[in-house]
């Protein structure tokens, strides 16, 4: 049997969907350097990211980088995610919640 580590961010590109899917394990978000850092990677963000939250606006409503023409973003353990600092939550969910990249969907479980 294969040992698989879970990290906090693992994405993986389904070519027959065309959709890039990006997981984001709300168990290990639990700071916002995790979360800038974990985000970046799972959605391919570009070196000029800042980790902040005007460049993840800027950014998830681009996402133009990639290639597949659907993306599809996965937290999981949503419940734990960020739960010390709420304020940093809502605050990223409205960022998300607003976002008019229409070929992003976030499933928060």
């Amino acid at each position: 049997m294969a040992h698989i580590e879970l990290t906090q961010e693992f994405f993986f590109t389904d070519k027959d969907l065309n959709t890039h899917i990006a997981i984001l394990d709300g168990n290990c978000i639990t700071s916002s350097g995790i979360f800038y850092k974990s985000i970046a990677s799972a959605l391919l963000f570009p070196d000029y990211y800042e980790h902040n939250l005007d460049s993840l606006e800027e950014l998830i409503n681009d996402l133009d980088w990639i290639e597949s023409e659907f993306k599809l973003l996965v937290v999981t353990n949503f419940s734990e995610f960020l739960k010390n600092n709420k304020n940093l939550k809502d605050k990223i969910l409205d960022i998300l919640k607003e976002s008019d990249n229409n070929r992003l969907k976030i499933w928060l479980k």
